[in-house]
């Protein structure tokens, strides 16, 4: 039988030898080494020196699996499957995690069943940190009430207890919002307590050639499949429907802008689709659910998409100047 520890640090990778190495030393140069963890790569057919830098990296704790270049969903699910940690934690390979990771997070894990964390992202040095959980609402409540108002739907964010994975996930070929929907299906399962640390303890620099940022294609539309696969599975109260219906009608003006700067065929292509499925979601009773900016957002956007178009250019313009 294979030897149990306490944490597994599951990091997918694809070419990025250039980052693995410092994401590797800021799990092994944790500051509390007396607790027992394996860290676990798994390798999504990378072409360059990523296997190399793995396999040469002086630990024994490294876990290393290769397996045929699909995307980083499958890549999760067998570090998943191949996991011995009490609890589970995400680490992307150009990312890297705060040396106290173990030692601020260890003294709260015989309480939950998800620990979330502070994430620093570098893009555009801007800190999230989590939300309080009410016990008035369900997990999965708590879960969308906080990706609406801005905390990362990232699996990367939080620790997940063993005990959530013992039932199969249901995997789905999403290239964006993957971890959204995964993470709706693992709050569903929360027996015990979901506790927030109000400290930063994942740092995202994301390289150059970072997946999610250099893909502005028909892709970025398996965003809206994966929050619609999310409604219709788990919109059984009124307040998911409400959250999901919300979240749907913020995310579909920024998928449409960045089509329409970047790849204005795709975005010919689609539009049209892209609005008839915001005219269905983006209802008056959605309002209250989201914040100031959201609602300007998707107001100007209803108004006029060019007009929001144009609105977003000069916001980034001005952003990228201060």
């Amino acid at each position: 039988m294979a030897e149990k520890v306490k944490y597994s640090f599951i990091i997918p990778v694809y070419n990025r030898e250039a980052y693995i190495v410092r994401c590797l030393d800021s799990i092994h140069h944790q500051t509390k080494q007396d607790v027992s963890f394996e860290v676990i790569v798994v390798d999504d057919g990378s072409t360059d020196e990523t296997a190399k830098r793995v396999q040469e990296y002086p630990s024994e704790r490294i876990r290393y699996f290769y397996i045929p270049h699909s995307n980083p969903c499958m890549a999760r699910k067998k570090g998943i499957e191949e996991a011995r940690g009490e609890y589970l934690a995400f680490v992307d390979s150009d990312d890297h995690i705060d040396e106290r990771y173990i030692e601020i997070l260890d003294p709260y894990t015989g309480e939950a069943d998800i620990i979330e964390f502070g994430r620093y992202h570098a893009d555009n040095s801007y800190i999230f940190m989590p939300y309080k959980y009410y016990k008035e609402e369900t997990p999965l409540e708590h879960f969308l009430r906080s990706a609406l108002k801005g905390y990362p739907w990232s699996l990367v964010t939080r620790i997940f207890s063993c005990g959530l994975f013992q039932k199969p996930l249901e995997y789905a070929d999403y290239f964006f919002a993957e971890d959204y929907y995964l993470l709706a299906q693992l709050y569903t399962r929360v027996c015990r307590d979901i506790l927030d640390i109000q400290q930063v303890l994942y740092y995202s620099e994301p390289s150059v050639n970072s997946l999610t940022r250099s893909v502005v294609d028909e892709r970025m539309l398996t965003g809206i499949y994966a929050l619609e696969s999310v409604l219709k599975n788990y919109g059984e109260s009124e307040k998911v429907k409400k959250y999901m219906k919300a979240k749907l009608a913020v995310s579909i003006p920024g998928i449409e802008g960045q089509l329409y700067q970047y790849n204005r065929p795709v975005f010919e292509k689609n539009q049209e689709l892209l609005r008839r499925t915001f005219r269905k979601y983006c209802t008056w009773d959605i309002l209250s659910y989201i914040g100031w900016k959201s609602r300007i957002k998707i107001i100007l956007y209803a108004i006029s998409p060019q007009v929001f178009f144009y609105m977003r250019r000069c916001y980034k313009k001005v952003k990228e100047k201060s």
